[in-house]
């Protein structure tokens, strides 16, 4: 478990989300989400010359995607209108930001080899392979 700021982030691989339950979806593209948008915006040129400019534009809209859903879950579960989800879901993600970008700059600043290794290169790739997620 790592625990930076005000928000105890555990690797997506050690989360058991339940089949069917929303606000496990829910919480599992909010952290997509965050990640996705601090990638596209403190890496994009990197990604860019990884994948291309148009693969890069689709990895924005994906974090987009899961960014509209988890509101969406939090309206309808919550029974709250569009503004009042957005507020909720948007201080959340800004924890879950600060605490991925925590986790950068302690793994990948200190040596550019540990980030391969870090939990935050494993979370970013299990939001674009869900089917690996830990599903029971």
């Amino acid at each position: 478990m790592f625990v930076y700021g005000a928000v105890e982030l555990k690797p997506l691989s050690e989360i058991k989300f339940k089949k069917g339950d929303e606000s496990h979806f829910s919480y599992y593209a909010q952290r997509c989400s965050a990640l996705i948008s601090i990638v596209s915006a403190h890496y994009m040129e990197f990604t860019e010359k990884l994948y291309g400019k148009d693969t890069a534009n689709q990895i924005q809209k994906i974090g987009n995607n899961y960014l509209e859903l988890a509101i969406k879950i939090r309206m309808k579960n919550n029974n709250l209108n569009f503004k009042e989800a957005t507020n909720m879901v948007m201080d959340e993600q800004k924890i879950i930001g600060e605490s991925y970008v925590n986790a950068i700059k302690e793994n990948f600043y200190k040596s550019g080899q540990q980030f391969i290794g870090s939990f935050v290169f494993d979370d970013y790739d299990l939001c674009f392979n869900a089917e690996k997620l830990n599903i029971y």
